[in-house]
């Protein structure tokens, strides 16, 4: 949230007292920031000044001890963790999620939140995550590993709550063996898009319900506390619950430390030995299926599948055999958005678009770019090259630095245009000055120029066929950035299909070159790997 807010909810400046910066404030702070993200910088120096006299000495002693021991993000004092708390305990019962179930049943909602937590327990007692038996049962020296209770709120005003285990209490070779997963490559997921642009091909998504706990978990002796049920609940269908019974886990319950693997595993093994399709090498979550002279290619993300069909037939009967063995969403209408990335499909000129302009406005927003000229291009033109600042970091704009970094890499997966300029802003992280601000400054004037901008594949012959026939090809592009100053120089490659990027990368050069002839060929090396 606002950390000028949550500051304030725990300290505040006494009356009459100066400002910690002086009659100014931040409204004449000559440092440059990013937007509403300089009130973290007053929210910071609001928890500086002394603490309002209302604190408890318990209290006044941990807000000492933040300040004096930062946090490990940068220049985000401890202190704010215990804010955001008291901010929270200050809400109004009606404004706030409780934090157990007793909690729960002391607001008006409980009825609301009595039947969202029916709906989950009594999902996880029929899908047979767990059996209910005694803790005396349990042998000695088996850690019984606990369990949450989360309530939330959805968009909708969906009333939702979840029983997750805390994994991070258990522990290598005692509850689990190995925990690597995998998901879908944002190369694979644009490959698919673009093939099915190229061949005309119908997209469609599909959720799985509660994936993780069609998985068996593969280890015997695991067992979680169970929580303390309301009265309404006690008995019957939901067990007992409480402290003298454990769950005796057979599913991947979400928390546990292998459960996405578990899950991962499941999946593979229907698509393999149930319904006849292949697993790609270079992708294990991507896998085609052919029936009856037609196809269907796909990606795995999680719970999640995009998948595209040369016709409906194979759609209809991938379906019927998903829901036969899942609960499973979707399917039925062409795909608009998968995992953050909004899909534009144009029939009349057979193109695919992908693009992010939801996430793009709300980078306008979190910077406060709407008012600001926009730019033309992403990279400042006829200014000098960007180097590390020799002044000490501020802490403050080093963070925010950081995180604006973070959002302009996350919005190049649609905007392959911005990986140079990402990658050379990202060289100065650790020191950034002035200029590296309005740089990155610069790269979000551009987006707001370009708030629409995408990945759009074709399937147009009068496209793909000039200047020569080039319809599912793939097409790979490489150049260079030789600095003719006895630095490493910078590769870039592209791959291209059906008319846009599908994968590309921008990485330094790990040894200097010579000549540009060189470099040239050294950039060749990553598109070649790839």
């Amino acid at each position: 949230g606002d950390l000028d807010l949550v500051a304030a909810a725990s300290v505040r400046t006494p009356p009459g007292a100066p400002s910690p910066d002086g009659p100014s404030g931040d409204d004449d702070d000559p440092r440059p920031g990013f937007g509403r993200y300089l009130l973290r910088r007053r929210a910071a120096r609001v928890a500086a000044h002394p603490a309002q006299p209302g604190l408890s000495l318990a209290e006044r002693t941990l807000l000492h001890d933040g300040l004096a021991a930062q946090s490990a993000y940068v220049a985000v004092p401890d202190v704010l963790t215990r804010a955001a708390v008291a901010r929270h305990d200050a809400a109004s019962p009606s404004d706030r999620l409780p934090r157990s179930i007793r909690e729960a049943r002391a607001s008006p909602q409980w009825p609301l939140w009595l039947a969202a937590l029916k709906k989950e327990y009594g999902g996880l007692l029929e899908k047979g995550v767990f059996d209910e038996v005694d803790r005396a049962a349990v042998r000695d020296g088996v850690k019984v590993v606990p369990t949450r209770v989360l309530f939330n709120i959805k968009s909708d005003g969906t009333y939702k709550v979840r029983i997750v285990v805390r994994g991070d209490l258990t522990k290598e070779g005692e509850h689990y063996i190995a925990t690597k997963s995998s998901m879908v490559s944002l190369d694979t997921v644009r490959t698919i898009v673009a093939l099915a642009a190229g061949s005309d091909m119908p997209l469609y998504t599909v959720d799985f319900t509660q994936a993780f706990l069609n998985a068996d978990l593969g280890e015997p002796h695991v067992y979680c506390g169970l929580p303390e049920l309301p009265p309404e609940m006690c008995g019957g269908e939901f067990g007992t619950g409480g402290r003298a019974k454990v769950a005796h886990v057979h599913k991947a319950w979400y928390g546990l430390a292998n459960s996405p693997r578990a899950w991962q595993q499941h999946l593979q093994r229907w698509l393999l030995e149930r319904l006849g399709a292949k697993l790609f090498v270079h992708d294990r979550d991507a896998f085609e299926w052919e029936w009856q002279g037609h196809r269907l290619i796909g990606g795995i993300h999680v719970d999640d599948v995009l998948f595209a069909v040369s016709s409906l037939e194979i759609r209809d009967e991938f379906m019927r055999r998903l829901k036969a063995e899942f609960e499973v969403t979707g399917g039925e209408a062409e795909a608009a958005e998968f995992c953050g990335l909004e899909i534009v499909r144009d029939w009349d000129n057979h193109t695919i678009t992908l693009k992010q302009e939801a996430f793009a406005r709300r980078l306008m927003d979190k910077y406060g770019v709407w008012d600001s000229r926009p730019e033309s291009t992403p990279y400042r033109l006829r200014r000098p090259k960007l180097e590390p600042s020799l002044t000490p970091p501020d802490e403050a704009m080093t963070f925010d630095y950081a995180m604006c970094l973070g959002d302009l890499a996350w919005y190049s997966r649609t905007n392959p245009g911005l990986s140079f300029v990402v990658h050379e802003l990202s060289r100065s992280l650790a020191r950034p000055g002035p200029d590296h601000v309005e740089a990155a400054h610069h790269v979000l004037r551009y987006i707001l120029g370009h708030l629409g901008a995408g990945l759009t594949y074709h399937g147009d012959q009068a496209v793909l066929g000039r200047p020569y026939d080039h319809r599912n090809k793939l097409i790979a592009a490489f150049d260079a950035d030789f600095p003719h100053a006895g630095a490493k120089a910078t590769s870039g490659f592209m791959v291209f299909l059906n008319g846009a990027a599908i994968a590309w990368k921008t990485r330094r050069q790990t040894t200097v070159s010579l000549n540009s002839t060189e470099a040239e060929v050294k950039a060749m090396v990553p598109g070649i790997e790839l």
